[in-house]
């Protein structure tokens, strides 16, 4: 087992190890960091690499975490992001955080109180390595995965989804043999997972030992799937062995027929959270907008005004550099909320089974945040124009 992958292949390590030093002296030429951090899949030590023809094909990122005081160094670290990418032929993704990320929000833009419990900062605290600096980890309070928010699993689902939507075409019914499309299909199959984990207080950071819970506790709560359980679980096993250590043959049907086996996966654990966290009864996918909204619009505002108002401004100052400005002050809700409550439909029309009904109802909710063009009779043709557009919105909202 290597230093960032479950490989023992040394010339794996060899080659991520260039790069962490390429970055970490990138880096500290320019600034005097606190820390420079690894985390992600890599960080855990489980990062996904496929060795082929003697070739390293990376399908995991490279994430790396900066601790400094200022925050102004972002357009140096998008800079960065962009030049190392382009050399290393693979994303090296580079951001800013305090110092005090661990006893305060570091993901949301605004140190405003606590950091709340959730599964970015609970993987971020466990499973990353550091690179160089202050190792802050050994300093940090534990944190507790039994606290983790268990709404945090579902945000969890619904990016993976939105994500997919990149990755949904029409044009899908050929094998992958770059697996690029496969790893993002593993990903949401390990989502389902992940989510339900969460909310049997099952969760860990290793994508190894994820793996050993779910089955150990599949024979007694995979009963949800009702016929698809076996279905589950063996795609959850076989997407944890293409994690550690991908290979082609894990997906051998074409791109297509693989997104038609996970989607009715995905919709189970959906209906499950909506069902038993958030005490909403289930009434078929048209039912989940008008769900997640009022749920949404329910559940308790943050604890200060403060920080409320920065959240909107936020979203503004997003939708102003989108150009997306003038819908997001006719709705009521927040943009992300809308994007939220839009992304299950069309990720859930995949294939051949849409219904007009369901693109109506996504078409209407995407209207609230974009122009769009005249609904086309051709339901194939009107998912996907309205996936790519809602994409587009999941990436100016929501990452």
């Amino acid at each position: 087992m290597g230093k960032y992958t479950v490989n023992d292949n040394p010339l794996i390590d060899q080659v991520i190890q260039s790069h962490m030093q390429r970055i970490v002296a990138e880096i500290t030429s320019r600034i005097k960091p606190d820390s420079i951090i690894l985390r992600g899949s890599f960080g855990r030590g489980e990062g996904s690499v496929m060795v082929r023809n003697g070739s390293l094909h990376f399908l995991s990122d490279y994430e790396i975490d900066v601790t400094a005081t200022s925050p102004f160094h972002r357009s140096l670290f998008s800079k960065l992001t962009q030049e190392l990418s382009n050399e290393f032929g693979m994303q090296a993704g580079i951001r800013w955080m305090r110092p005090d990320c661990l006893t305060r929000d570091r993901i949301g833009p605004f140190p405003i109180g606590r950091a709340k419990t959730t599964i970015s900062l609970y993987e971020f605290r466990y499973g990353s390595q550091i690179l160089w600096g202050r190792d802050l980890f050994s300093l940090s309070p534990p944190i507790n995965p039994d606290q983790i928010n268990l709404m945090s699993g579902l945000m969890l689902l619904l990016n993976r989804m939105a994500e997919s939507l990149f990755f949904m075409t029409l044009d899908d019914d050929y094998i992958d043999s770059e697996c690029i499309t496969y790893y993002w299909i593993n990903k949401t199959i390990l989502a389902c997972a992940e989510t339900l984990l969460l909310v049997w207080k099952q969760y860990h950071y290793s994508y190894r030992e994820r793996g050993n819970r779910f089955l150990k506790l599949s024979q007694a709560k995979l009963n949800i799937f009702q016929e698809n359980a076996a279905l589950m679980k063996n795609m959850v096993m076989k997407a944890t062995e293409f994690k550690l250590q991908p290979k082609s043959e894990y997906y051998p049907s074409s791109v297509k027929d693989t997104w038609l086996q996970v989607l009715p996966l995905c919709e189970a654990t959906l209906r499950y959270m909506v069902e038993n966290i958030m005490n909403r009864k289930w009434n078929g996918l048209s039912s989940y907008p008008e769900i997640y909204l009022d749920y949404a619009a329910e559940k308790p505002k943050d604890n200060s005004g403060k920080l409320s108002f920065l959240v909107n401004l936020h979203q503004t100052y997003k939708a102003l550099h989108a150009n997306r400005l003038p819908k997001i002050f006719t709705n009521k809700h927040r943009p992300y909320d809308i994007v939220y409550s839009a992304v299950p439909l069309l990720f859930l029309s995949y294939g051949p089974q849409k219904s007009r009904g369901i693109l109506q109802t996504g078409r209407d909710l995407i209207s609230k945040l974009c122009t769009l063009k005249p609904p086309s009779p051709d339901l194939d043709e009107e998912w996907d124009y309205l996936r790519q557009q809602l994409a587009d919105l999941w990436k100016v909202f929501c990452s």
